[in-house]
């Protein structure tokens, strides 16, 4: 990574940083260091959710219950707003059928 900053000197330079992946992961400043003016880290939220979801369900199977999870859960009224689950909601409401309402649908 040194060798491609050295010789594109001036020319922005992304570095893609992928955890496990062939290359070297690298702070900021490393990087910045060396001539990569940008970094991106596409793999880090779906590896950190597989490990969180792994110990999860590890626990579930053990435990036979959620009340024993250490791993951090994600607040649920923030996870239904980022959905858009009360748009759906919104919108059923607003296109359900008449007769849906009649037959106990609600």
């Amino acid at each position: 990574m040194e060798r491609i900053g050295a010789a594109f000197r001036g020319v922005p330079l992304l570095a893609n940083m992928v955890e496990g992946g062939r290359t070297p992961v690298l702070d900021a400043p490393t990087l910045q260091a060396i001539g990569y003016r940008i970094a991106i880290y596409p793999a880090l939220a779906f590896l950190a959710a597989a490990a969180a979801c792994e110990r999860a369900y590890a626990t579930l199977k053990t435990s036979g219950s959620s009340s024993a999870l250490t791993v951090p859960l994600y607040d649920f009224n923030k996870m239904s707003a980022l959905m858009g689950f009360d748009w759906v909601g919104e919108f059923d409401l607003k296109h359900r059928r008449i007769d849906d309402t009649a037959q106990g649908i609600q």
